[in-house]
């Protein structure tokens, strides 16, 4: 090699380290994606008693859970679910709550319908009916799980 070609590649490494040193490199701290993988509906119970009715969910052939829950006065019922979004590292842990009958029920705790982040979803029914709460990841929206809340009157 020539020495001008030496002493180039000298003079531009040289010259790099001072460039480099002066205004330094940006760090980029890389934090990944993590997307919802699973969503489930891990326990209920009554607001105003605290009697969890976890013990009473059922789950039949094809997944779907179910729970009957005694309500004989047909009075308004206030029930907290408890949800849990898969992987604890999850980026975005809100969720999408999706009622069958709209007027059978009212958030009380959480956000409006269309979205809360609490893992906490407090709910108030009205009377007695059949409602089926639906709690789905507000990603790409491909997780769900959804329970059929029935009260029995007597």
């Amino acid at each position: 090699m020539k020495k001008s070609v030496v002493l180039t590649l000298i003079a531009v490494y040289i010259l790099s380290i001072c460039v480099v040193g002066y205004f330094g490199l940006k760090v980029k701290i890389f934090r990944p994606t993590v997307y919802s993988e699973q969503v489930v509906i891990k326990s209920i119970k009554n607001a105003d008693t605290g009697v969890d009715y976890s013990g009473s969910i059922r789950t039949n052939d094809k997944n779907e859970k179910s729970i009957r829950i005694s309500n004989p006065e047909k009075k308004e019922m206030t029930l907290i679910f408890v949800i849990d979004v898969y992987p604890d590292n999850t980026t975005n842990k809100e969720l999408n709550m999706l009622f069958g009958s709209p007027d059978m029920c009212e958030v009380v705790q959480g956000s409006p319908v269309g979205g809360a982040t609490a893992q906490e979803i407090i709910i108030k029914f009205k009377g007695s009916s059949t409602v089926t709460f639906t709690a789905k990841d507000r990603g790409d929206g491909k997780n769900s799980d959804t329970i059929t809340v029935s009260f029995k009157n007597y």
